[in-house]
């Protein structure tokens, strides 16, 4: 896979899980509830960006060696 695209799914995978996570954070800390589909909508997202940001960062060491 091309090196550009192997940056481009690293970046966005992180992208996803930092937003969702500090938007968690956030509302945890303010103790701000979220609705429950916003929520569950953000896990789903985290559960797909995970697997993805694993492939990107295992793809770009193995490139790096």
């Amino acid at each position: 896979m091309d090196t550009k695209k192997i940056n481009i799914m690293w970046g966005i995978s992180l992208f996803v899980i930092s937003v969702a996570t500090i938007i968690t954070a956030v509302a945890n800390i303010l103790g701000a509830e979220l609705p429950d589909t916003a929520v569950r909508m953000m896990g789903v997202l985290q559960l797909i960006a995970l697997p993805v940001f694993a492939y990107s960062t295992v793809k770009k060491l193995k490139r790096d060696k």
